[in-house]
């Protein structure tokens, strides 16, 4: 049965304002299921459930799905979710009485062509539909209308909160916030959002990104209070030099006597006095003069940041808006009262005018805000967040890096790069640019790299990826979140995903755990799949697997015994023991131990990751890359000097490539399953190589210049000229030589020697 439809009404004498929620039940239902641990008791007065509804101009009253309230001041049931689409209908209350309406929400116009929603209006109506997406706080709404009768506007105000069924945002958005911050500064903060939360001010430095929204808050009272000072100004009595001629004073001061006495036969002579006159040259005027300046250059640099980061254009309503904010800046800080104006150089005392006077005690307020840092507590200050799944993205990022670093501890240094930061402005992590830490020990073993927005790039006929030495070979893939291990002396990367999703799917498990949406596990196979070890000199006809395992984070509630390493049975935990595809719940102060024990497992115990290496199953004809599995197959063969003339180097284990000898090509050695090529001299082993590719190649020129300078009779390769080269990597030396006899039967002699070269490798 479908829900009956849920309708919130504000209205005043002149306007009804009504908003319809069809999914309104079911998001109480999901607050209750996620964030009060499925107890109902609480549903009706628990602050994760409720939230305030409180008027901001006369005569507002709310009434909640037929209840009307009282109160102008409430705290009722939440209205208002992430991601729920509200139809909205204003209009007047009676018939033709509205010629036009306009809706702002945190101080932003809301239009058609807003992606929050379509809202349209024809003059006396204002219709659409509203959807916060992912933005999660308190917010104001604020609609202005005309009334047919008359052009003065009129104003419907209130604020209220937007809450999130995931998460608790009072406290849980307010600890991913702290998290954020600690690793990059302001990053949590955006510009025009409609919602906010509140801060007070605190001791830290102001950045740009907390001046401007300061500024916005204060812009109009910084306006209105300076022309109050221009109009009125506070002036204090000066003395000013003045030059007159002896019959224009009104008396000879004592002090000109004297100089009267000397110039009195000049009657042109001017005689220097001073009076006392009022003047608005004061260190309180000088100090408005200061401000202003300093606040329009700050202005005009964060100016240029928001029309970079939003790529604003000039004909857009906000760039005009900025103009406009501009050009008025520029009018008070060029308006004729401050020629007579001096420097201003600090105060030397207390100002009562600065603390008392009307006009200068609230640009004074004005400017220590916008000095100020902020404090993550209830306050004053509205600072606009970024969505909250963007920020839950960073979150996840965070805390495995923490994760890995707390499991490392003094066994690795940690070494941060990819996020960039512009001058005076905001440290960024951005979309498609990789972020890397590294866990570095001893300045040159990295044992685990954690990266940032690893993208797969297409470029020209090939999709290079951000992990190094991997291809996906078709479509771009953008994880979030990558973690390479290593080990010492162990040349093998194991490479595991983790998506963040800020989503959770609408069917929990069997067990009545929250479950991550389905298409997140999808994309997991979907990436394990279709990224690539192709590391340069790798043979591109033979790909490697590179993803070991992949695992969404998301929001869930799931109990702890479910998620126990040893017994617990969630879904997704078992899954991802058995194929390595799996899920794990994260969230603020919560479900964080089966991520860090998986985490601990991987980098700690050495057994898990083989057996998870052995246990993941790839697609036919493809494996994951393990430099010395010991699967082989080993390619013996001695060295051939008319086509090799550095052997020493081959032997040693310097070499780059190797020539075979005339008879190889005739023995049936199939070179597309060798892996690993064993030089052999003497009948001695010292080492082998891994094998990256092979050619065929014509060796006559080689061949030519051997014959004229050391001639072998007894050398049949001469006329043979076609032979197979190999292209060598790394270079494993053997604890201890391996010595065997070579059988005149090439294809039998090597094939044995082979097998017997395996089990010696085996047994040391």
């Amino acid at each position: 049965m479908a829900e009956a439809l849920y309708n919130f009404i504000v209205e005043n004498d002149d306007l009804v304002v009504k908003f319809s929620c069809a999914n309104h039940t079911r998001r109480i239902n999901e607050v209750v299921r996620n964030l009060l641990d499925k107890d109902n008791s609480k549903r009706e007065s628990d602050p994760k459930v409720t939230c305030r509804f409180k008027a901001k101009t006369e005569n507002v009253n709310f009434s909640f799905d037929g209840l009307k309230s009282e109160k102008d001041n409430v705290r009722h049931q939440a209205v208002f979710f992430e991601n729920t689409d509200y139809p909205l209908l204003v209009k007047g209350k009676r018939p033709n009485q509205i010629k036009e309406i306009r809706l702002h929400i945190a101080d932003h116009k809301i239009s058609e062509t807003d992606d929050k929603g379509r809202i349209l209006s024809d003059g006396g109506e204002l219709y659409g539909t509203l959807n916060f997406r992912n933005q999660v706080g308190e917010t104001d709404f604020r609609f202005f209308y005309k009334k047919v009768e008359s052009n003065k506007e009129y104003e419907l105000a209130f604020e209220t909160e937007v809450l999130s069924y995931k998460l608790d945002y009072r406290t849980d958005l307010q600890s991913i916030i702290r998290d954020v911050e600690q690793e990059y500064a302001m990053l949590s903060y955006s510009f025009m959002k409609e919602t906010y939360l509140s801060f007070r001010s605190g001791n830290t430095t102001s950045t740009d990104l907390i001046w401007w929204q300061i500024f916005k808050s204060c812009y109009q009272d910084i306006l209105t209070y300076a022309s109050v000072i221009i109009d009125r100004p506070k002036r204090r009595l000066r003395s000013i030099p003045k030059y007159d001629r002896a019959e224009r004073l009104p008396f000879i001061p004592q002090e000109l006597e004297n100089e009267y006495h000397v110039h009195r036969d000049m009657p042109a002579y001017q005689y220097r006095t001073e009076e006392l006159v009022l003047s608005h040259d004061t260190i309180e005027n000088r100090f408005l003069k200061y401000a202003l300046k300093e606040m329009t250059a700050r202005f005009v640099n964060v100016r240029q940041h928001i029309m970079k980061v939003m790529r604003l254009s000039d004909e857009q309503q906000l760039s005009a808006d900025i103009q406009q904010i501009y050009e008025e800046l520029l009018r008070l800080v060029n308006h004729p009262f401050f020629r007579g104006v001096g420097v201003f150089k600090g105060f030397s005392q207390d100002s009562l005018v600065m603390k008392q006077a009307y006009g200068y005690k609230e640009i004074m307020q004005c400017w220590i805000k916008l000095q100020c840092g902020y404090e993550l507590e209830d306050g004053t200050l509205k600072l606009e967040v970024k969505d909250i799944s963007e920020l839950y993205e960073i979150w996840c990022f965070i805390k495995v890096k923490n994760i890995v670093q707390e499991i490392l501890g003094n066994r690795a240094t940690a070494y941060t790069s990819g996020h960039e930061v512009t001058k005076d402005f905001i440290p960024q992590l951005l979309y498609g640019k990789k972020s890397e830490v590294h866990f570095i020990k001893d300045e040159k073993v990295t044992l685990v790299a954690l990266q940032y927005n690893a993208e797969v790039k297409k470029e020209e006929q090939k999709s290079s990826s951000a992990i190094d030495g991997t291809d996906s070979l078709t479509t771009k893939q953008r994880p979030d979140i990558v973690l390479r291990l290593s080990k010492e002396g162990d040349e093998i990367k194991y490479t595991y995903l983790f998506d963040a999703k800020y989503r959770i799917d609408d069917t929990p498990t069997s067990d009545n755990n929250d479950a991550p949406p389905e298409d997140a596990i999808d994309q997991m196979h979907r990436y394990r799949d279709s990224i690539y070890f192709t590391a340069d000199g790798v043979d591109r006809d033979h790909l490697r697997k590179e993803i070991v395992a992949g695992y969404v984070l998301f929001p869930g509630n799931i109990s702890e015994e479910a998620l126990d390493a040893e017994t617990g049975n969630y879904y997704y935990l078992k899954s991802s023991k058995k194929i390595g595809i799996g899920a794990f719940p994260l969230r603020p102060n919560k479900s964080e131990n089966a991520l860090r024990e998986q985490i601990r497992k991987w980098i700690d115990d050495e057994d898990s990751k083989k057996m998870l290496l052995e246990m993941s199953i790839p697609q036919k004809g493809l494996d994951y890359v393990d430099e010395h599995d010991g699967k082989g197959p080993y390619f013996l063969s001695s060295i051939d000097p008319h086509v090799n003339p550095d052997d020493e180097s081959i032997v040693n284990g310097d070499a780059q490539s190797f020539v075979t000898g005339y008879s190889t090509i005739y023995a049936g050695v199939d070179f597309q399953q060798i892996k690993y090529f064993v030089p052999v001299k003497d009948h001695k082993v010292y080492g082998f190589y891994k094998v990256n590719s092979y050619e065929a190649i014509d060796a006559s020129e080689t061949l030519l210049k051997d014959k004229e300078t050391k001639f072998v009779k007894a050398y049949k390769g001469y006329d043979k000229p076609f032979r197979i080269e190999i292209d060598l990597g790394d270079y494993t030396p053997l604890p201890k030589p391996f010595t065997y006899g070579i059988d005149r039967n090439a294809a039998r002699g090597t094939a044995m020697a082979a097998r017997t070269f395996k089990e010696y490798c085996n047994k040391v």
